[in-house]
């Protein structure tokens, strides 16, 4: 059984979530992974957890709340955007065990009534995980996203809870 944890992106993780940016399709807030520099992808994993699987580098994730105040502070709505990125050759089990401890960590810390999740038009093996998470196809905003010289659209998945109160720190993930 593969043993799942999560860390803060940082120095220690730069190399080996470099190399997963060099696949065309870890495409992990952004349509063009493979041709990014060093400085781009610390940019975009910034604020980003790396997913370890039995201790090796395997994917990103985090979440943006949905509503935030005038002021720039989180409204504490309930309704957040996920971030998840898992390399490729990983099994769409390894998928559903992350989305589940990411879940129950924003659980545990904050009400979490509906979940975003947005997948580009051409990344065929995101929207099959989109689906294999049990997440709703709710639309698609056509011709929003440039890549090999065409327009792509991107597909919003989601999922709505009733609003429970958190659960309380479980420890960290």
């Amino acid at each position: 059984m593969v043993e799942f944890e999560s860390r803060p992106y940082g120095p220690e993780y730069e190399d080996p979530v470099g190399r997963l940016f060099e696949s065309s399709d870890f495409c992990y807030r952004t349509t063009i992974p493979m041709t990014l520099g060093h400085a781009d992808i610390r940019r975009l994993a910034a604020g980003s957890r790396v997913v370890l699987a039995d201790g090796l580098p395997v994917g990103l994730w985090s979440v943006d709340s949905l509503l935030w105040s005038a002021a720039g502070q989180d409204v504490h709505s309930g309704l957040y955007l996920l971030h998840l990125r898992l390399a490729s050759f990983v099994p769409v089990e390894w998928w559903r065990a992350v989305y589940r401890r990411v879940l129950d960590h924003l659980r545990d810390r904050q009400e979490v009534a509906r979940i975003s999740f947005e997948v580009n038009e051409f990344d065929l093996l995101g929207q099959d995980v989109a689906e294999a998470l049990g997440l709703r196809a709710e639309g698609l905003l056509p011709d929003l996203v440039e890549r090999d010289g065409r327009r792509w659209g991107r597909w919003t998945y989601g999922a709505v809870w009733p609003v429970a109160a958190p659960a309380g720190r479980r420890g960290d993930w």
